[in-house]
């Protein structure tokens, strides 16, 4: 709301996004090991998905259905793999665990068993409808270690999400998002965010760099499509039946899906590096040096907290240096605006690449066409809300809303 985010990033660029990124794939390598060291289901549902989503990501599977018009059974060919990796291959695998468990070729308990204690209690005592009530763990506390904590994760988010939607815009074919739709998308998700929390949700609600990786292997950007995904997203989380069967998924599985999920985040932050001139010493001894104080001061102070007889300050000391992602973004961010001897373009900064959206769409990597999100502009406002900035101009004057063109203007009146 405050417009910050819009004016960080003119700051922060791809020098910086590809270090983050890159310590928030390696601080969940200690997860994913755990995961995948449950049992050997992990290795195979690992292995089904690379195979559908990357050996057979473009390979078109016939379809027949009946064609009213032709009055026939008619075949088409869709690239089935490559749109449901992830679906498909939990379903095959999943099946597996359930043959695995009426078999009893599972021991009791088991990580791969389908009817383990917690899983039937969960979907037992589910209930089929319920609408989130607001504080179900009581009303809220406050610490000021905790607090600074997540402001520093939110800063780390906030740097790693410009980053996603200036990538989200080149897989989809547009230009960089303007500062408004920067500060827009922050702002709701901190909207989200809020009402995750006073739903008694303990994550947050954020940009996940893995759905860019996706849009890319399933050529689907379009905004109606994400939009239907997180209205059927609300259903199940209304009718809990469903969300607990969600939930009974064996923790095997998931470590072979973490494991494709974090790798897909660590490819979408290298592939920031087509945007940076590598030629050039500076920047890659910036990205180097960031992702290598990232890991270094955390695991220091982890060894040796910071100790000076204040325990809020401490709490806070301790925490704020323990994050990754923060200490890596903040150096790469102080050295690449600091240090002389590259311009904007060399940096990775697209506004001054000066390419249309026409030359976007001729340059893209993609093999097919993308449903893009629009033919022009994919940040433009609907007509509607277009005259209601037009009625109301003071509204224009709010960071997260556009500035009118006077070509728009035109248009609304006429």
């Amino acid at each position: 709301m405050t417009g910050i985010a819009g004016h960080l990033s003119n700051l922060i660029g791809p020098i910086t996004i590809v270090p983050l990124m890159l310590l928030l794939t390696t601080s969940i390598v200690p997860t994913i090991e755990e995961k995948l060291s449950l049992h050997w289901i992990s290795l195979v549902m690992l292995l089904v998905v690379v195979l559908m989503a990357v050996y057979l990501e473009n390979t078109r599977v016939p379809i027949f259905y009946y064609s009213t018009k032709k009055k026939q059974i008619v075949t088409t060919r869709i690239r089935l793999f490559g749109q449901f990796p992830y679906l498909l291959s939990m379903l095959l695998v999943w099946f597996i665990c359930f043959v695995m468990t009426i078999a009893d070729l599972e021991p009791y308990n088991g990580a791969a068993r389908t009817d383990n204690n917690v899983t039937m209690m969960v979907l037992r005592e589910s209930p089929w409808f319920q609408i989130p009530l607001p504080l179900p763990f009581g009303m809220p506390k406050i610490s000021a270690g905790i607090f600074f904590g997540y402001v520093a994760s939110v800063f780390a988010s906030i740097i790693e999400n410009i980053g996603s939607y200036d990538l989200l815009a080149r897989t989809s074919q547009q230009k960089p998002p303007p500062k408004d739709a920067i500060n827009r998308a922050i702002a709701v998700e901190g909207v989200g965010s809020l009402i995750a929390a006073v739903s008694g949700v303990s994550s947050g609600v954020t940009t996940y760099a893995e759905n860019i990786a996706l849009i890319h292997i399933t050529k689907v950007a379009s905004r109606t499509t994400m939009q239907f995904a997180g209205f059927v997203l609300i259903l199940l989380g209304l009718f809990s039946k469903f969300a607990a069967i969600l939930a009974s998924i064996p923790d095997a599985l998931v470590g072979g899906i973490l494991t494709m999920g974090i790798s897909m985040i660590g490819g979408v932050a290298l592939s920031n590096l087509q945007m940076i001139d590598l030629k050039l010493c500076r920047n890659l001894s910036i990205m180097g040096l960031s992702l290598l104080l990232g890991m270094i001061v955390p695991l220091h102070f982890e060894k040796h907290p910071v100790d000076t007889g204040y325990f809020e300050i401490d709490n806070v000391l301790n925490m704020l240096l323990n994050i990754k992602m923060l200490v890596g973004g903040m150096v790469a961010t102080f050295l690449d605006n600091t240090v002389p001897g590259a311009t904007r373009a060399q940096r990775g900064f697209r506004d001054y690449l000066r390419v249309s959206s026409e030359s976007d769409v001729s340059t893209s990597t993609s093999s097919e066409s993308i449903e893009v999100l629009s033919s022009s502009d994919a940040y433009t406002f609907p007509e509607a809300i277009q005259r209601l900035l037009r009625a109301v101009p003071i509204l224009q004057s709010l960071p997260i809303l556009p500035k009118l063109t006077k070509s728009q203007y035109k248009s609304n009146r006429v």
